[in-house]
């Protein structure tokens, strides 16, 4: 063997033993770094009866949480962000950490909070459960995994020919809409009020109100990807009595959706109200498609909420002007021991995040957009440094930034009209379909559904709006008809 082959051999063999004795070494530093973790965990966890998780929550932490005493109850809580969990993000983060507690040789008590079913059916975390004891929160209300499986399935049974359909966007909501309007007859429960409202009793039960329906609403459509979010309403009934004419406040609830169909030319948001199309005997949609417009026609006229002043506009002076309005009276309103320019900017974030909410439910992409692009009105930045004047219009610009590019895009939604003859079409496409109508049916359906609307048409808006009279007239009395 040459000399030179000798020198390169033994080079080899040294890098060799300096690469094994620096792995060694890192392989004994880590050990050691692996004792101190279990025993700083074992410290931490050993007596825990409840730990609160967030998403955020390492892995190298979740990878210690077999030290839990066995009778530990493990609460993951969503991602908040901007006024609304990131429900998508923070189920994938939450998939992650179940996989790791599927290597772990041991039972794990868990209870995780669910605001959207769909995006909890769609993050497969159901399929990664098999050594833990899941409870669901939902609805207030915790479930055992079995019976919010059950639940499930009577939901997905309701939606499942809908969702697999060939159906238009605006055709499957109104099969969802047929479904909740004539699910039951409103009843509301004497004994107790929670049995016409929540899930869990109405889908079995004998009671149903406006809160159960309008929540009916919301979960079906989040099944079949048309947005929607509920919205609450103060209207203003009037009796005639003996002593005159009296009016009372009450509260109701009904919902809004966002339908974007090009078959039809559908590009906007409607209020919708299934409780007052609720009649098991008629096919109604005189409240399947409102424009704001069309809610100043109700018999029942309504008290203004801050949903008018961030969804219903015409052009962009309106705009500028609700805006406006709300911004003052949100000033006007704040309680707290701040200056005038804290006031400014609590308002401003405050308008920030009821539109966020808004964008979360009907828009989700357009909220993950805005709050990519907005960023630094919601986070990175701290509320003391917004305080300072020297600050204060760098922020102002980029709030007036947001509140223009939310203009822009709302405007183009609010109060564009569907005639009643689209959705006739409509809905007969999906008596078709889903209902699957004979010929003889389909021609008695035709016959009845125009003539019932256009009767009921008058007595629930009984009023013609004019958004164009602003100052005079904008609301007038529409002639009765004689029956």
């Amino acid at each position: 063997m040459s000399n030179s082959n000798m020198i390169s051999i033994l080079k080899k063999m040294v890098n060799f033993i300096k690469k094994t004795s620096s792995e060694i070494k890192k392989s004994m530093e880590q050990r050691e770094y692996n004792k101190f973790l279990k025993v700083y965990y074992k410290n931490e966890f050993q007596n825990k009866k409840e730990l609160h998780v967030y998403d955020n929550i390492s892995h190298e932490r979740v990878s210690y949480f077999y030290l839990l005493p066995s009778d530990a109850k493990i609460k993951f809580h969503l991602k908040f962000t901007c006024s609304n969990t990131d429900e998508p993000e923070s189920y994938k983060k939450i998939l992650e950490i179940f996989k790791i507690l599927e290597t772990h040789n041991r039972k794990y008590n868990i209870e995780i909070e669910v605001n959207n079913r769909e995006y909890f059916r769609k993050s497969t975390i159901l399929e990664h459960s098999s050594n833990i004891n899941l409870t669901i929160f939902n609805d207030l209300y915790r479930y055992t995994k079995e019976k919010y499986l059950e639940e499930e399935k009577v939901l997905e049974e309701l939606i499942f020919p809908i969702r697999n359909s060939s159906l238009s966007p605006y055709e499957k909501y109104l099969a969802v809409y047929n479904i909740v309007k004539q699910y039951n007859v409103y009843n509301e429960d004497p004994i107790n009020s929670s049995e016409s409202r929540y899930l869990r009793y109405i889908l079995k039960g004998d009671y149903i109100v406006c809160v159960g329906f309008s929540h009916l609403l919301e979960t079906l459509l989040d099944k079949v990807s048309i947005p929607c979010m509920t919205l609450s309403a103060v209207v203003k009934e009037y009796y005639d009595t003996e002593d005159g004419v009296f009016y009372i406040c009450g509260g109701h609830q009904r919902n809004v959706v966002k339908i974007d169909d090009d078959k039809y030319n559908i590009h906007g948001i409607y209020v919708v109200d299934s409780t007052w199309d609720n009649d098991i005997e008629l096919d109604l949609y005189n409240h399947a498609n409102m424009t704001f417009d069309r809610t100043k026609e109700l018999e029942n006229l309504e008290v203004l909420k801050k949903e008018d002043f961030l969804l219903d506009f015409h052009d962009f002076d309106e705009y500028n002007h609700k805006i406006n309005f709300y911004l003052k009276r949100k000033i006007k309103e704040i309680n707290l021991k701040i200056n005038d320019l804290e006031k400014i900017i609590y308002a401003y974030e405050d308008i920030c995040r009821e539109i966020m909410k808004i964008l979360y439910r009907l828009d989700y992409n357009k909220w993950k957009e805005f709050l990519q692009k907005y960023e630094k009105i919601f986070k990175g930045v701290e509320y003391k440094e917004k305080k300072e004047s020297s600050h204060f219009s760098e922020f102002e610009t980029i709030y007036k930034e947001f509140l223009t590019e939310y203009g822009h895009y709302i405007i183009n939604l609010s109060n564009n009209k569907i005639s009643q003859e689209v959705t006739y079409d409509a809905a007969k496409i999906v008596k078709e379909v889903i209902e699957q109508y004979s010929d003889e049916e389909m021609i008695e359906w035709e016959l009845q559904v125009k003539e019932i609307n256009d009767f009921k048409e008058q007595d629930n808006f009984p009023y013609i709006y004019d958004y164009s009279q602003k100052r005079k007239n904008y609301l007038r009395v529409r002639k009765k008809r004689v029956r």
